[in-house]
């Protein structure tokens, strides 16, 4: 599927659900499929990795992925008000942030 025809199906999602070992690489690394559906406006079902949980807030939850059939049951049987914040990931919400950071580092 083309990556346009893939954000349409996040978008019409009710969630999208991102479960990732713990090893190296992904305490590493940042899902990428957690921007894209923050972006969307899609919550996301996650296990706690890297520093997702920073994120997570409003924007879906995290759960144990030892009891991952009865959290994902509790998850669905129950409504949840999730206030997605849409533009955590724009990069202009960073401008003056990063602006005020390499003047910093120029001294």
């Amino acid at each position: 599927m083309s990556h346009k025809v893939t954000i349409d199906y996040i978008k019409q999602a009710n969630f999208s659900i991102i479960i990732r070992d713990t090893n190296r690489v992904t305490l590493a690394g940042f899902p990428t499929k957690f921007v894209e559906s923050i972006a969307c406006g899609t919550p996301v079902i996650t296990n706690e990795n890297s520093d997702i949980g920073d994120y997570i807030k409003n924007n879906g939850v995290i759960v144990n992925e030892s009891n991952l059939y009865e959290e994902l049951l509790r998850i669905f049987e129950n409504e949840y008000n999730y206030n997605i914040e849409k533009d955590l990931f724009d990069y202009r919400k960073y401008i003056e942030k990063m602006s005020n950071f390499f003047k910093e580092i120029e001294k």
